[in-house]
């Protein structure tokens, strides 16, 4: 059975019984060891779109605190070897495959001995609300990245889903996010002109088109709006879908991140933009701040 994971509701703390531990496979020097849980609130990293790193924080176990260096993904085939992040090659919908979340811990006394026991796993709260708000600003980003070019597109093509055409989809070929924001990368090349993209107007243009994605994230964090996550299922493979109702019409997006509550916890989203030296490329980077903690 797949570990059931509570981060999408926003947990930081469960307790759950260790279903197993064992070596990790991807080091030689047998110091660090795997323990997977029943359930979770770590979310692990995605080796398929490692977008958002994973959490950290702690077990209490009998065997004592024990940090928590990484959370990773597993999979397993019947019959087959585990495979660990970066090599797992399994798709989500693959039948009789378990997906896990792995809590990569140091080797030391009693660990080993710790399957089915009742333990206490904890996450970093302060490192998962930066994470959070950083996901989302992402995503917050890319509406108002669409809605800031939308007349620069001379053909019809796809909309998004509050009606206006997607550049994110069209040409974002990288995203990645930390505790002080988020990284996004468009590419304008000639499949994106062809498409009806003007990208020569968009370069020229590109410190309005800067600005007025400032001024809309404001203007959507002033609204303190809840932030939703759908999901179809308590298992990490389980669909998940981020949902927010931004004035104008509503945001969303499968997602297997982890988010806010409410816009109301950012306290400023801050795009800038840089060009690459061959003008192929603009980089999007959205700054971060933390409201308060209530």
């Amino acid at each position: 059975m797949s570990t059931v994971v509570t981060f999408p509701a926003g947990s930081t703390l469960e307790t759950s019984t260790v279903r197993a531990v064992v070596e990790d496979s991807r080091v030689d020097d047998g110091g660090r060891l795997l323990l997977f849980t029943e359930a979770t609130p770590f979310h692990p990293l995605d080796p398929l779109w490692p977008d958002q790193p994973d959490d950290r924080g702690w077990l209490e176990t009998p065997a004592g605190r024990l940090p928590v260096l990484r959370a990773l993904t597993t999979a397993r085939r019947p019959g087959g070897p585990l495979l660990v992040d970066d090599q797992v090659d399994v798709r989500r919908d693959e039948a009789e495959v378990d997906f896990d979340v792995a809590h990569l811990v140091a080797d030391a006394p009693g660990v080993r001995d710790l399957t089915g026991s009742t333990v206490t796993l904890v996450v970093d709260g302060r490192r998962r609300r930066a994470l959070s708000a950083a996901h989302t600003g992402s995503h917050l980003m890319a509406y108002a990245l669409n809605q800031a070019t939308h007349e620069l597109w001379r053909k019809a093509g796809p909309l998004d889903p509050r009606g206006f055409h997607d550049l994110d989809r069209a040409a974002c070929t990288h995203t990645h996010h930390e505790v002080s924001g988020a990284v996004d990368r468009y590419r304008l090349g000639k499949s994106l002109r062809k498409r009806g993209f003007a990208t020569d107007q968009l370069l020229e243009r590109l410190d309005e088109v800067v600005d007025q994605v400032n001024r809309t994230l404001a203007d959507w964090l002033a609204t303190n709006t809840p932030v939703q996550i759908l999901v179809e299922g308590p298992l990490l493979t389980d669909r998940r879908e981020w949902v927010c109702a931004l004035p104008g019409g509503t945001a969303h997006v499968a997602c297997g991140g982890t988010h806010p509550r409410r816009l109301g916890e950012i306290a400023l989203l801050e795009a800038t933009a840089a060009v690459s030296e061959d003008r192929s490329e603009v980089t999007m980077t959205t700054r971060t701040v933390l409201a308060p903690a209530p």
